[in-house]
């Protein structure tokens, strides 16, 4: 068999552990190396992840643990070590369905010219998973270039979701060493590995993802905290395209208009009337929702906009 590395980790992640484990030894795929990566945690999460050693062991799975200290992004530590053809990730408070692993490790045996595989999931509570609040987008196959829409921030990037091929990531991190951030970790492992290339899709809901009401949503955070969080999105970006030397002035502007474009969003939401006046002005092709926005925060303009649109539907009709 093909043997798959699966990397998870958490920092304080206990009551987790055994959810997420359990889902991991529901797999039907047996030649899998278990990484996981204790953040410097200071509950038991790392006592009890090896209790698990014994069970991963009678599985077939090899099962390795990393002890680090606070440095936040899991998948690069384990990365180091993998030794798998294939890598995936999960995180600790999210699960697998019985056969994700067995699904995907079959497409990319099956297609060999593809660099990566990506399946559907499941929004759920954390309290009760049999009812799914939503699903990842069901447009998810009839995306043409994934590359561009992972740059765009168009599909998700969801740990779980993904295998990619351990070769073709390693062209770009010979030395095994991805770049850490603690925002966007997964971009750093996919842009690399979609770019030109072939990335295939199951659809088929394969994980779950677990919604918390703990959780960080921007609603708990003051507009300049949840702008500097995005902030963070765009430079992880911008230093990849760096990286593998893709940043033209094209792709610049269109990184500059994409985060414009969520900036606004966000000035609107916190009711930031100057700094949502002095985003709109960069915007290259503002979309309807924007000028709409636009128009309430300037009421002036707010009838002439009215009139105009009345003018559209007119004309639409005949």
């Amino acid at each position: 068999m093909t043997k798959v590395s699966l990397i998870t980790g958490c920092f304080n992640g206990e009551k987790f552990i055994p959810r997420c484990f359990a889902s991991i030894l529901s797999q039907t795929y047996n030649d899998l190396e278990v990484i996981f990566v204790d953040d410097g945690s200071t509950d038991t999460s790392l006592k009890l992840a090896e209790t698990y050693r014994e069970k991963f062991l009678q599985k077939g799975f090899s099962f390795k643990i990393v002890s680090q200290k606070n440095m936040g992004f899991y998948p690069q530590s384990g990365i180091k070590i993998s030794t798998g053809k294939y890598i995936t990730t999960l995180d600790i408070d999210d699960i697998l369905l019985p056969g994700s692993i067995q699904k995907r490790v079959d497409f990319l045996e099956e297609n060999p010219d593809f660099s990566a595989v990506r399946t559907n999931g499941a929004i759920v509570q954390e309290n009760d998973n049999s009812k799914p609040i939503s699903y990842f987008m069901d447009d998810f196959y009839e995306s043409k270039n994934v590359f561009e829409d992972l740059l765009e921030g168009k599909t998700t990037n969801i740990p779980g979701t993904y295998m990619v091929c351990a070769d073709i990531l390693f062209k770009y991190y010979p030395d095994k060493i991805i770049p850490m951030n603690r925002f966007t970790q997964n971009l750093q492992i996919l842009l690399p590995v979609t770019y030109q290339r072939k990335v295939g899709y199951i659809h088929e809901i394969l994980m779950h993802y677990m919604r918390h009401n703990e959780a960080f949503t921007a609603d708990k955070n003051d507009y300049f905290t949840t702008k500097k969080q995005y902030e963070s999105f765009k430079e992880v970006r911008k230093s990849l395209l760096l990286r593998m030397n893709l940043l033209t002035s094209e792709r610049q502007n269109k990184l500059d208009q994409t985060y414009n474009s969520i900036f606004l969003e966000l000035a609107y939401k916190f009711n930031k009337k100057d700094e949502f006046k002095n985003l709109y002005k960069t915007l290259e092709r503002p979309n309807f929702e924007s000028r709409v926005k636009h128009a309430l925060f300037s009421r002036k303009k707010l009838s002439t906009f009215l009139v105009r649109l009345e003018g559209k539907i007119k004309r639409r009709k005949h």
